[in-house]
């Protein structure tokens, strides 16, 4: 699990970001400042995720050596972390733009 520990950190702090981009605007704060670090914690999180279900998919695949009980539990940990990240981003991101229609 140690190599998934530092996306799932970082995957944290993004989601914390998109939490207080919608929380201001819904409250109407300026949040602005937020959308830059916001996109791009997502998409390194999102990045290294991918790579690392790559790398693991490769191992099972092509190479050899897959191991269930380490290299089956950080894939799973790692499509879950990024379908989490795929529903909070796109509830979200709905909530943000049905905020901007509306003011």
């Amino acid at each position: 699990m140690w190599p998934l520990f530092g996306s799932a950190n970082q995957f944290l702090a993004a989601m914390v970001l998109i939490t207080l981009t919608v929380f201001l605007k819904v409250t109407g704060h300026k949040g602005f400042m937020l959308y830059v670090p916001m996109v791009l914690m997502l998409i390194v999180t999102m990045t290294s995720l991918i790579m690392s279900i790559y790398n693991i998919c490769m191992k099972l695949f092509v190479t050899g050596g897959f191991v269930f009980l380490t290299d089956g539990l950080q894939l799973t940990v790692a499509i879950l972390l990024v379908l989490l990240g795929v529903m909070i981003t796109w509830g979200s991101g709905k909530k943000l733009i049905e905020v901007k229609k509306e003011a």
